[in-house]
């Protein structure tokens, strides 16, 4: 259905000579096509968007598209071209004074080159991401990033400071009553505290994160939640939809997941 709207939409703009509305279909379609791993259609989409950006000097909109684009071949894997392309957005970004922008392709730009192995590369850019997102009042986004940074310390040992950020972005997730950012960062609290040897702390944080995900479920089905199951024995570590959920990306599946990828509207939010 919303694949269906926006390429009817892109062609109603097309058939009345109407370039940049075309483009911005176009990027509501490469969404579409995103959400339905077509990730070879949308990269084509995003391409074509910014083609038509770059030609009316809509900076603003092509830097959006190049920030599309970077988060469908960093998801395929390619690194080296997601960092380039993130990069490129970051700068244009930066020009036109989209702030909120600049905090989400600076957290998106720091998970690609924690890919590639540059953990404290990461931690940098996370840290930007931080910094920009309280400059704005961006209470979401600033939680993100210091998610982020969690990660990046986590993943290099230190785990004290690990959990300190961890547990500062699960405060701001509490405090703005987003549950799903909650799971996230009672996960990844979890997950430190496996790593320091505190069994029973791990297993009740992960179990809290079990409880909200599956109110979550129930709240979006329209039915009751399930009862909770009980708290794991074994190492959550190995659990593929776990660790999706945690968007750490530090094993597991190694899916991307983020709520800033691909963001539908053309303008950022």
């Amino acid at each position: 259905m919303e694949l269906s709207a926006a390429t009817s939409a892109a062609e109603q703009a097309r058939s009345h000579d109407a370039p940049l509305l075309r483009a911005q279909a176009l990027l509501r379609e490469c969404w579409a096509l995103y959400r339905t791993n077509r990730y070879d259609e949308a990269l084509q989409t995003a391409q074509e968007a910014r083609r038509i950006f770059a030609k009316f000097k809509d900076r603003a909109d092509e830097a959006q598209a190049t920030k599309n684009m970077a988060d469908i071949v960093d998801n395929q894997g390619n690194h080296d071209e997601g960092r380039r392309l993130y990069e490129a957005a970051l700068s244009s970004f930066k020009e036109v004074g989209y702030q909120t922008a600049v905090a989400v392709t600076l957290n998106n730009l720091a998970y690609a080159v924690k890919d590639q192995g540059d953990l404290a590369g990461a931690e940098g850019l996370f840290e930007q991401s931080v910094e920009v997102a309280r400059r704005i009042g961006d209470k979401r986004r600033e939680a993100l990033a210091l998610n982020g940074v969690g990660i990046a310390l986590w993943r290099q040992g230190d785990l004290a400071d690990a959990q300190k950020f961890f547990e500062e972005a699960l405060s701001i997730h509490q405090e703005r009553g987003d549950r799903d950012g909650q799971a996230t960062l009672l996960n990844n609290i979890g997950l430190v505290l496996e790593d320091k040897g505190d069994l029973a702390g791990a297993r009740a944080r992960i179990s809290e994160s079990l409880v909200l995900l599956q109110i979550i479920a129930g709240t979006n089905l329209g039915t009751n939640p399930p009862a909770p199951r009980p708290a794991p024995s074994f190492c959550c570590r190995k659990q593929c939809s776990w660790r999706r959920r945690a968007r750490s990306k530090g094993g597991g599946c190694g899916r991307k997941c983020s709520p800033d990828r691909i963001p539908g509207p053309a303008r950022p939010r």
